[in-house]
């Protein structure tokens, strides 16, 4: 049985929780001046203190770090583990508890092996009814503890660490379009990386991570996921899909209808961020797995488990990226060269038999056929209309309650709802994982007029095609914007 516990790291999260226990403040109940323990005091504490030390850790990383510090700690962790995790994943899934339980039930586990339409649909029509802003607390309370403790681990072994990559990643893009740096060519860009089993590796250690408000995380733990569900229903993974005669449409309307436009713009840049890594791996592993190296005898006949990557290299990418952040937080991380060909050599996977991958579901051509057959059946949605009424989209501030579009979004769109997404805005924007973040680091990147500008690199054609279907141009200075109703 998964347990918090369950992970690699063990030495380093025994030494930060070693220091988190000789750094621990506990102001006494008069609050004066507060005193600081050593770790044999800490232990030394009545065993209903500990416990209320560990039943008010602020994350789970936190949490593992310290019980794998103190034995003691430990001992006492397990005496109440339940209650333990539930108040820490209380405070973790505040905002995104509905996506992190739809992953939940949406693994072959809970769902079944066999994932038909009619299963599929029946789960995301419930996915789109439960409300986001139910209480927390009382919805961990209803699960088992099974359940629970398989959020943690996900949480701390999945959804941590590549949250932690994301932001990397992203800010560092981000930073490099404020600070007017260019690059001629993708090789040349810090985020194409020539070797990922050093360079990505070192720049994680050796770059500073990004402090990130809880509003932040809130947004990229969502979207992880709901990417993660996704990948569950129509990736690559341990079940099977049956009878599946759901066109892409169906699939972009079922799925992605659960979500704000922007939500769904969030998933994409989790996409982007998954497959450019693996493009970068795999660019490092094809010639290690290629059938004409040396260590394989015989050329053309796929000897030995060699892999015909430069032939079926798209194939590879999707079905790859679709089997989700499990094997992608596993593989990122991998430092040496010959275990990760090892680890892609039965990683990789080519075909896909059944749905396509999330970036078809994303072009203008799939959201296009979408708006034009709900327009030609009655069926537009809620979305659909306040964007047709050109109804006008405002950014209430980072601390209100979740939901609401973030700053970049409202910037991108000059104020007007827009239910369009992935293909039609511009790329740039989604490398930065734009949605994600609070107006105060657009303000310390003095970035924010970045964002309206991106429209000066998109395709011309792309923004007639907004004009023309969605009633809408962006505010920029080479374009003629007709007369809009």
């Amino acid at each position: 049985m998964m347990s918090i516990t369950s992970d690699n790291n063990d030495d380093d999260d025994a030494a930060s929780g070693r220091q988190m226990l000789e750094e621990l403040v506990i102001t006494d109940s008069s609050g004066q001046e507060p005193s600081t323990y050593s770790p044999s005091q800490l232990e030394s504490l009545p065993a209903e203190l500990r416990d209320l030390i560990l039943s008010h850790i602020p994350d789970l990383p936190t949490l593992r770090a310290l019980v794998r510090a103190s034995p003691t700690m430990h001992a006492q962790y397990r005496r109440n583990r339940d209650a333990l995790l539930r108040a820490c994943l209380a405070r973790e899934l505040d905002g995104c508890f509905v996506d992190a339980y739809a992953c939940l039930k949406s693994r072959v586990a809970s769902f079944g092996e066999c994932r038909t339409d009619e299963a599929i649909e029946t789960f995301l029509e419930r996915y789109r009814s439960w409300p986001r802003g139910q209480d927390t607390v009382s919805s961990l309370d209803s699960l088992d503890a099974s359940s629970c403790r398989w959020l943690a681990a996900f949480h701390v072994s999945v959804v941590w660490p590549l949250c932690k990559r994301f932001a990397i990643w992203a800010l560092e893009n981000l930073a490099q379009a404020a600070s007017g740096v260019t690059f001629t060519d993708n090789a040349n860009h810090p985020a194409a990386d020539v070797n990922l089993a050093t360079k990505d590796a070192e720049l994680v250690q050796a770059q500073k991570e990004p402090v990130l408000s809880k509003s932040e995380l809130r947004r990229i733990f969502c979207a992880l996921y709901q990417y993660e569900t996704f990948c569950h229903l129509f990736g690559e993974n341990e079940g099977f899909r049956r009878w599946a005669a759901l066109s892409d449409i169906e699939i972009h309307e079922m799925f992605f209808g659960v979500f704000d436009p922007w939500q769904v713009e969030g998933i994409a840049c989790i996409d982007i961020f998954i497959r450019q890594k693996y493009t970068t791996i795999l660019d490092e592993i094809q010639r290690d797995l290629c059938d004409d190296n040396s260590k394989y005898r015989v050329r053309g006949f796929n000897p030995n488990g060699s892999l015909l990557i430069k032939e079926w290299y798209k194939g590879y990418l999707d079905m790859t990226t679709s089997r989700g952040l499990k094997l992608a937080a596993r593989i990122l991380y991998v430092t040496d060269h010959d275990t990760l060909v090892a680890t892609m050599s039965y990683s990789l996977t080519r075909w896909f038999v059944n749905d396509c991958p999330l970036p078809w579901l994303l072009a203008i051509g799939m959201q296009a056929e979408r708006r034009s057959d709900a327009e030609l059946m009655a069926k537009l949605t809620a979305r659909d209309e306040a964007e047709m009424r050109r109804d006008s989209m405002n950014f209430a501030g980072d601390d209100g309650p979740p939901g609401g579009p973030p700053l970049a979004w409202v910037l991108l769109w000059d104020g007007f709802y827009a239910n369009i997404y992935g293909d039609y805005t511009p790329a740039s924007t989604k490398s930065w994982g734009y949605v994600m973040w609070d107006e105060r680091r657009w303000d310390e990147l003095g970035a924010k007029d970045l964002i309206q500008k991106q429209w000066e690199e998109i395709e011309p054609n792309v923004i007639d095609m907004i004009e023309r279907h969605y009633g809408w141009c962006p505010p920029i200075q080479w374009y003629d914007c007709e007369e809009t109703a």
